[in-house]
């Protein structure tokens, strides 16, 4: 559900991956690292959601945070950081984001505190 939440809202800013990794400009990226919490079983369908934002915006990489939670946001499932590394299709090298990303970017970061 978390991936799902973040394709969506970076669609929402027109970044989006189709397959292509040359096209795919900033959705050309990699995992560098993925950590979560687990603290409760879902343990039946329903509604939930996801809490994003960003911890760290780079030259090259971000630090993104998510909490996956009930509804009304009472119960908390898992939570966690992920880093990305935004590469060059050509060489898989990594490259800088766009300023495009970065602007969109900046105003998913966390409030220093």
């Amino acid at each position: 559900m978390v991936e799902r939440a973040w394709a969506e809202l970076w669609q929402e800013h027109g970044f989006r991956f189709e397959g292509d990794w040359v096209a795919a400009g900033d959705a050309c990226n990699a995992v560098r690292e993925l950590r979560i919490g687990y603290e409760a079983p879902v343990t039946r369908p329903g509604t939930y959601a996801v809490h994003l934002w960003l911890e760290r915006l780079g030259d090259t990489g971000l630090t993104y945070g998510f909490r996956f939670c009930s509804a009304d946001g009472s119960t908390t499932y898992a939570h966690g950081t992920r880093v990305l590394v935004r590469l060059d299709a050509a060489t898989l090298r990594p490259a800088p984001w766009s300023e495009g990303f970065r602007a969109a970017g900046r105003e998913l970061l966390r409030p220093a505190g």
